[in-house]
């Protein structure tokens, strides 16, 4: 944890979350203090991204309290708490979600993808929500096509209908509809990419890539 790499926003959720802590009177510092934090945060993502997925936001936030309110409590406890660690596992995967976006700061999207990839002190509450992820996609690369061409293969293995959106030299939105796959053609160059999916509960993709001339990009895409 290296909160000066952090954006503002993930830093304010970390100092809102030592105050929940305090209040609770927990002796360490824990995933779902951060994760109350991020609910409770104007003008932050966490609220709209769960608002998206079809949440209802005040029931999941007294299912948190709920939870924090059944922790063993200290009295007496004093200066800033520890992280546990559970939290810095959590940080670890997050840092790697960051890495592969080649983002330079850790963000609250970062924290939220590590999260669920984490087995940490709110996980219960989580899976009672039926939460899930699309996870980095299947891929696989044919050095085989044409010079200046490239082409991305993208096959939807849900039951929903996929969104793709991408920036970069060919900036682009696409649906796919479960089962389907379709061919896109793209300029080569270095690309983010969001895949999304038409179901409640389940947290986009967030990626990063840089794509060659004359390659063939196949990507498949599943719920975890």
């Amino acid at each position: 944890m290296t909160p000066d790499r952090f954006t503002v926003k993930m830093q304010e959720a970390l100092a809102t979350s030592q105050g929940i802590v305090a209040r609770y009177g927990h002796p360490e510092l824990k995933p779902s203090h951060v994760f109350l934090a991020l609910l409770d945060q104007e003008g932050g993502i966490a609220r709209p991204l769960f608002e998206k997925l079809g949440t209802n936001l005040p029931a999941l936030k007294a299912a948190v309290e709920s939870y924090l309110a059944r922790q063993p409590k200290v009295s007496g406890a004093s200066g800033q708490p520890h992280p546990s660690s559970d939290l810095r596992e959590t940080f670890v995967n997050a840092e790697k979600e960051q890495s592969k976006l080649k983002d330079d700061y850790l963000s609250v999207e970062h924290f939220l993808l590590g999260l669920l990839k984490t087995r940490t002190d709110i996980e219960s509450v989580l899976k009672s929500g039926h939460y899930s992820t699309l996870p980095t996609p299947q891929t696989t690369v044919d050095r085989t096509g044409l010079p200046g061409r490239t082409t991305l293969t993208i096959t939807n293995q849900t039951q929903y209908s996929l969104n793709i959106s991408s920036s970069g030299p060919t900036a682009g939105r696409y649906t796919i509809s479960a089962g389907d796959t379709q061919d896109i053609e793209v300029s080569p160059g270095s690309y983010r990419i969001v895949g999304r999916v038409s179901a409640p509960n389940v947290l986009p993709f967030y990626g990063a890539q840089a794509y060659t001339s004359g390659t063939k990009y196949s990507y498949r895409f599943y719920i975890k």
